[in-house]
């Protein structure tokens, strides 16, 4: 048996299975898999808060989403049971030393250097994550991008 393909999945993924974004109907299709045990997925502990915050913004403050869709959202890393990345102080040194030295934000260095350590894919929709990070890990960015 051939294990499912693993993939490290930032916040602009996640995101997107609640807005309409672009890239939204890959990253459904990716959620989609995931559920069906088709694919891993896996997530960093800043995701667990990053999510909420943009979709609070872009989501709820907008009017895309309302209340009870936002609070769900919110909880859809624990509810959904994607794996959690949880740094320690050398990960989070190993992250600060990333993003000065590939020139990403602190944020992104954390899917980077899971993406690095597991050898999991990083799935993104940001182009330059994937542009920077490409050098370090496979990194593969939404369709419709």
């Amino acid at each position: 048996m051939t294990p499912e393909p693993s993939y490290v999945v930032d916040t602009s993924v996640l995101v997107r299975w609640y807005l309409a974004q672009v890239g939204w109907e890959h990253a459904r299709k990716v959620r989609d898999l995931y559920i069906g045990g088709e694919i891993e997925l896996v997530t960093v502990e800043c995701a667990r808060y990053e999510m909420p915050w943009v979709l609070r913004k872009k989501g709820l403050l907008a009017g895309a989403l309302t209340l009870p869709e936002y609070l769900a959202a919110s909880r859809t890393i624990d509810d959904f049971g994607i794996a959690v990345f949880v740094p320690d102080a050398d990960a989070i040194e190993e992250c600060a030393a990333l993003s000065v030295t590939h020139g990403i934000t602190f944020f992104d260095a954390m899917f980077v250097l899971h993406s690095l350590r597991s050898g999991s894919v990083l799935l993104t929709a940001d182009q330059r994550l994937a542009r920077s990070a490409g050098s370090l890990v496979a990194t593969a960015v939404l369709e419709g991008i």
